[in-house]
């Protein structure tokens, strides 16, 4: 125990550092290979990296097998045994193809909108019904999504003017999921997951005029592979002199994925107006978010990859002092554990 005084002068509370995948290290590495070998003294640190070696030349060559052949050498070389045991770590590509193999992420829900017109007055603005269809009785959740999303999802895909980023029509049909694999990672966007809360998961996306990525909460995901898109412009028959008119167009929707977000305004928020409420560390990127009204539709396609984010929340305050910090809208991205040995060195 007396290592452990020196730790706490060095590094502050043991809360703030974890020794455990060293300790470990120790016993898959050193001790568990050190069984497999006939215990000479002499040769014992030889024989160690032996088995070590001879290990991961096996699990390199399994892997190489089961990428050729589509399956594992043996039962007792497999996936879990090799990406769960400490002693080999895949490559991110062999985790990938293994995600993309898993046929768990289909099409949960369905969209359905009925738009009604006034054919006597084209002043009165179209009266768009959305719901969400989830087919059998015992697949509903609890919640479903919140209502000013699908009445904004709705606005944007059904009504419009069509040349400008066009529109679907309320026949199409559009799938929805609550689970997605992009980019060897499963992101989750379902309104009540398991029936116990809502699981939004956020991610990095390619933003037009960033050159940093952009946080953003998923919220939907939705799939116009199937919807007809309408790109024309709208016309009255009965005006002939329309016909020589030249409207503007503009194509956005296309026939792909599309996520539906709550993003963050920039990728880095300004550290101006910092209070005793916001919390200061070199292993989180502050982020300022828009308002709840604010959604934006993009293709899925421009999703990065997945990030960590805490909402900056008075989460300890009661009935009585919970209006003491407003809620100012920013959040805090937590930087990949592996990078947070680099923020303490500095």
């Amino acid at each position: 125990m007396l290592h452990i005084c020196d730790y706490i002068e060095r590094h502050g509370s043991p809360l703030n550092y974890d020794g455990s995948r060293g300790e470990n290290f120790g016993k898959v590495k050193v001790k568990d290979n050190a069984k497999l070998t006939n215990k000479n003294k002499d040769t014992l640190n030889l024989d160690i990296g032996k088995r070590i070696a001879e290990e991961d030349i096996i699990n390199q060559a399994s892997v190489i097998y089961h990428y050729n052949t589509g399956h594992w050498p043996s039962e007792f070389c497999n996936d879990i045994d090799i990406t769960m045991n400490a002693n080999r770590l895949q490559s991110n590509n062999r985790k990938t193809n293994h995600l993309e193999r898993q046929s768990n992420t289909y099409p949960r829900y369905k969209i359905v909108c009925t738009v009604e017109y006034n054919e006597h007055d084209n002043s009165i603005p179209e009266d768009v019904n959305v719901r969400i269809d989830w087919g059998a009785q015992n697949k509903i959740p609890l919640h479903s999504f919140p209502i000013h999303i699908l009445r904004k999802l709705a606005a944007r895909l059904y009504i419009g003017s069509p040349n400008i980023g066009g529109k679907i029509t309320p026949e199409s049909l559009v799938h929805g999921y609550t689970e997605i694999i992009q980019n060897g990672f499963r992101f989750r966007a379902h309104p009540f997951y398991y029936n116990t809360a809502p699981w939004y998961d956020w991610a990095f996306f390619r933003w037009e005029g960033y050159d940093e990525p952009i946080a953003a909460k998923i919220i939907m995901v939705i799939d116009l592979s199937d919807a007809e898109i309408v790109n024309r412009p709208d016309k009255d028959p009965d005006e002939q002199s329309s016909d020589n008119v030249t409207f503007p167009s503009m194509t956005h929707l296309t026939k792909e994925k599309w996520a539906v977000l709550s993003a963050a305004i920039k990728p880095i928020a300004d550290n101006k107006d910092l209070t005793n409420a916001h919390f200061p560390s070199k292993i989180i990127t502050r982020i300022q978010l828009h308002s709840d009204d604010e959604v934006y539709m993009v293709p899925l396609s421009t999703l990065v990859g997945p990030c960590f984010v805490i909402p900056n929340k008075d989460y300890c305050a009661d009935g009585i002092l919970q209006d003491t910090y407003a809620d100012d809208r920013t959040a805090y991205i937590i930087k990949p554990m592996s990078a947070w040995g680099d923020m303490f060195l500095l």
